[in-house]
């Protein structure tokens, strides 16, 4: 038995099956842990069932793999990360506190626990702009809350209801709302950035029936509403709207970086929906992909000369090439109006496009130099 000092406590720890260490070294081996070891080393589980960190502490991987027994676990403000596999296997984890300090987790932070149904906080602004999952190029889900865990500010539960951002939050991180309820969520002006997997669902169960967007523009990332419904969307403007991103570039699936990925969601502009017959104002030089994605509801859209450039995002899903394009999921009958005579050199291939594979493209009328409705 040797003892291992870990911050501002003591850990007695026993090497097993020929495998040595010395005091103070870094335990790498992925069977092992601080406080609990992988049975494929013939020990036993960890009977720890609550842990509070001591200050001035920092986590390795690894920390508290197998430890089935924890239940509950407090981080203290100064931590500001969470390496891979500090939880790995922590089958029982239930809850966890999270200071204002922490700014990130990794993919494989909680790898193979899956079962945290509390997430305690006393700063709504520094949760908010927080990354549970810091690698952008992983796919969604991967910390593993339940399908509908209950987040508290203060002791006092917040899911269930409205989430007002609080004003000054420039950025939603990496899935820290991922599978939580609300009623309503509302942004704040400064909100320019919405992460991966920021309002992602596991299933459909638990859809946002009303989603408030701020005055600016905002970058949404793959993944960011990934099978999560939304009922309704506010824009403040459609110049605002049509000025926001939507990068698709890593997706589980396509369209679910926009709040109005689902086929059954209202989008309202300035309070009018987005439907109908629409013009694009003569400020906007840059249509972006999915800007009116899903909009079945849209006629015809007018295009000013101005729009120098439409992008289409293209990506291979399932072996097939999709186009993901502004009209994507559009009705196949709407009309394009452009008061250009050609494409200009700007506009994508298949910018007209409104399904997958590009083969459906929208009716386009050039040469259009005044409102053809």
């Amino acid at each position: 038995h040797d003892a291992l000092p870990i911050w501002d406590y003591t850990v007695t720890m026993t090497a097993a099956d020929g495998v040595t260490w010395s005091p103070g070294a870094t335990i790498s081996d992925s069977n092992y842990g601080i406080m609990g070891k992988d049975t494929t080393k013939n020990a036993t589980y960890s009977t720890l069932t609550a842990f509070s960190f001591g200050t001035g502490c920092a986590l390795r991987e690894y920390s508290f793999t197998c430890c089935t027994g924890l239940t509950a676990i407090e981080i203290p403000d100064g931590v500001t990360e969470l390496p891979n596999y500090a939880f790995k296997l922590c089958t029982n984890l239930a809850s966890i506190t999270v200071p204002p300090s922490l700014r990130s987790g990794h993919a494989h932070t909680f790898h193979s626990t899956g079962s945290i149904a509390s997430i305690r906080i006393s700063d709504l602004a520094a949760y908010c702009s927080m990354d549970w999952v810091v690698e952008d190029s992983v796919n969604i889900l991967c910390f593993p809350a339940v399908a509908d865990p209950d987040i508290y500010l203060n002791g006092a539960k917040i899911t269930g209801g409205p989430l007002v951002v609080p004003d000054g939050v420039t950025r939603i991180g990496n899935d820290v709302f991922a599978n939580a309820t609300f009623t309503s969520v509302t942004l704040p002006d400064s909100v320019t950035s919405i992460g991966h997997g920021a309002f992602s669902s596991a299933n459909k169960a638990n859809p946002i029936p009303v989603f408030r967007l701020g005055a600016n523009p905002i970058s949404f990332a793959h993944d960011a509403f990934y099978s999560r419904d939304i009922s309704e969307v506010y824009a403040p403007s459609l110049e605002m709207w049509l000025r926001c991103t939507f990068d698709d570039t890593n997706a589980m699936l396509p369209g679910e970086s926009s709040p109005a990925r689902a086929s059954g969601a209202t989008v309202y502009v300035n309070g009018v929906e987005l439907a109908g017959n629409i013009e694009v104002p003569s400020t906007i030089t840059t249509l972006h992909s999915l800007a009116f994605e899903s909009r079945t509801g849209i006629t015809a859209i007018w295009l000013h000369n101005t729009v120098d450039t439409i992008e289409v995002y293209s990506t291979i899903y399932s072996g097939a090439t999709l186009y993901l394009s502004p009209f994507y999921q559009c009705d196949s009958g709407c009309v394009v109006y452009c008061e250009d005579a050609t494409d200009q050199s700007g506009w994508d291939v298949n910018w007209n496009s409104s399904n997958n594979g590009g083969s459906s493209l929208l009716s386009v009328v050039y040469g259009q130099t005044v409102r053809p409705w």
